[in-house]
């Protein structure tokens, strides 16, 4: 019995090119801030506009792809929202939490995968 892996396909794809271009807009934000008043207002139009949106679109769809927030991905997330408070929020966060909460999913349905696996065995034998 072969289990799908999750946070897979196009959708999740298209969740990973919105977080890479709202890291794109974040690093220009960062830069476009130095500029007194319009750089401020420019920055603030883009958090407004593009990071808070794109972040909640990634968190909403962790959620309906049916993501449980263990721990470790608790942790990544809420790392991941500390990074975006902070200068550091230039770095491209968002793609790379996506990808760390994928590979924390997937291997964590593997190993579900082999108990099962190991316990009908040894049923069967």
């Amino acid at each position: 019995m072969e289990h799908k892996k999750k946070l897979s396909g196009i959708g999740f794809w298209m969740v990973v090119g919105a977080a890479v271009i709202k890291d794109v807009f974040d690093i220009v934000a960062a830069f476009i801030i130095l500029v007194p008043v319009v750089g401020l207002l420019a920055a603030a139009l883009i958090y407004v506009f593009i990071t808070i949106p794109v972040s909640l679109l990634i968190f909403l769809y962790l959620l309906m792809s049916g993501v449980r927030f263990t721990t470790k991905k608790l942790a990544v997330s809420l790392a991941y929202g500390f990074i975006e408070l902070t200068p550091l929020g230039a770095l491209p966060t968002a793609a790379i939490t996506l990808f760390i909460i994928r590979y924390l999913e997937n291997n964590e349905l593997a190993r579900k995968v082999a108990r099962r696996k190991a316990v009908l065995r040894e049923k069967a034998a």
